[in-house]
């Protein structure tokens, strides 16, 4: 099943994957983009994405559902580059 900007924890992660099976692995992932005209680069957005998604408890929501496995990853985009952590 793929969520949208539903609600977890603290706040409402931009996409989540939940297999079935719940001994599978649920996915979050927080995106975010950043200006080409901004310093920032595309790793720091990226970063930023992985402390939303503690800083807001995402994964909270998720084991309350019974899901033992959740991979968290944040990604930054900054105009054609890409970077994503977890």
């Amino acid at each position: 099943t793929i969520e949208s900007n539903r609600e977890y924890g603290l706040g409402r992660p931009d996409l989540v994957v939940l297999p079935h099976d719940k001994n599978l692995s649920a996915l979050i992932f927080e995106f975010k983009a950043v200006k080409t005209t901004e310093s920032e680069t595309p790793e720091e957005a990226a970063r930023d994405a992985l402390e939303q998604c503690d800083r807001k408890k995402y994964t909270a929501g998720l084991s309350t559902r019974g899901y033992k496995k959740i991979q968290v990853m944040g990604i930054g985009f900054k105009g054609k580059e890409l970077k994503m952590v977890w």
